[in-house]
């Protein structure tokens, strides 16, 4: 079940690298999503306190700085798909793309806001499982089906998703049991949709050019207003919405 398998690494890894800078302050969802996760996690605890763990598409450490101080890890593994130059002490850093890597063995594997770029997302599934010992825990933030729709809508462009569904059905075949799962919807409003592209350069999530000219912006406000526009408190407001799937999961 291959997704979005004509985006390259080097694309996604190129658009990443130039938002690392603006991430941090324009990832407003992530920063939620982050959040949440570890709430779900401290919620279902895992069996043991985990010792070692991976974390797959750490970025500029918004997850790695929430769970770090839970307990007490021995060997920290952060992946990405560039340098990312992690502040933590002593964590491994494993640059490039998860799919062609041989992952470590460790206790726990967790991500948030990666997986989605994924392209065999059943078979990263089964390697994770294989690097995990009985009863170790896969937790993760991902997006689903809705997400970033009204881009969709008016450019054609985006990435394609896996429902909750298909992720729950490709864990259990690899080995999983599901403990628990969550999808929430999370919508930003910007006062005009240019600022909408904004926001998607300096998250770095841009799928691909639409090639923009003066004309084709100019078409795709009016089309944004159109179709998506809410007039609330006396002006127009431009919506964004977030898809986010969390998975707690954990090795039989």
């Amino acid at each position: 079940m291959l997704l979005n398998a004509n985006i390259s690494t080097e694309f996604i890894a190129h658009n990443f690298k130039k938002a690392h800078a603006t991430y941090d302050q324009s990832a407003l969802v992530q920063h939620q999503m982050c959040q949440r996760l570890i709430a779900l996690i401290q919620a279902h605890p895992p069996s043991a306190s985990p010792k070692s763990i991976l974390e797959i598409g750490c970025g500029v450490g918004n997850l790695t700085k929430l769970y770090h101080p839970l307990w007490q890890i021995d060997e920290l593994y952060l992946n990405d798909l560039y340098d990312m130059h992690s502040a933590i002490d002593r964590a491994k850093l494993i640059i490039g793309d998860i799919e062609h890597i041989d992952l470590p063995r460790v206790n726990m594997v967790l991500s948030s806001s990666a997986l989605q770029w994924i392209k065999d997302l059943p078979t990263l599934c089964h390697n994770i499982h294989h690097a995990l010992p009985d009863a170790g825990m896969f937790a993760f933030a991902t997006f689903g089906q809705d997400n970033l729709h009204e881009m969709k809508a008016l450019t054609g462009i985006g990435l394609d998703y896996h429902s909750l569904d298909d992720i729950m059905q490709m864990l259990s075949k690899a080995g999983f049991d599901i403990i628990q799962t969550e999808q929430t919807p999370y919508t930003l409003h910007f006062d005009q949709p240019k600022q909408i592209l904004r926001h998607i350069k300096d998250t770095g999530v841009s799928v691909g050019s639409a090639e923009w000219t003066k004309s084709s912006l100019a078409q795709f406000y009016e089309n944004y207003h159109k179709k998506f526009a809410i007039f609330n408190d006396g002006k127009w407001r431009y919506p964004l919405t977030y898809d986010a799937i969390y998975v707690i999961a954990v090795k039989r």
